[in-house]
């Protein structure tokens, strides 16, 4: 898929915010400390070298303040 250079990376379950919804997503942002569960992410769309858009979730820095939806994760794991 075109991120095999950055292993290993976080992956978590993103529970969507105001949806019944649960993703399984790759998390980026500081390694440490490591997520935990309840911790704020945001959606991130991104490009792949060959072109292709993909997702991943964003650790959120703050509180949120608008500009984009904040999520929730329930699990991580590191992709190795």
């Amino acid at each position: 898929m075109g991120m095999e250079t950055d292993l290993p990376f976080v992956v978590g379950l993103i529970d969507i915010d105001g949806a019944p919804l649960r993703i399984f997503s790759r998390i980026v942002g500081p390694s440490t400390p490591v997520p935990s569960i309840g911790e704020r992410v945001r959606f991130e769309p991104f490009r792949l070298p060959d072109g292709r858009m993909f997702y991943r979730f964003r650790r959120a820095v703050g509180p949120s303040h608008g500009g984009g939806a904040a999520e929730t994760t329930t699990d991580s794991a590191v992709h190795r």
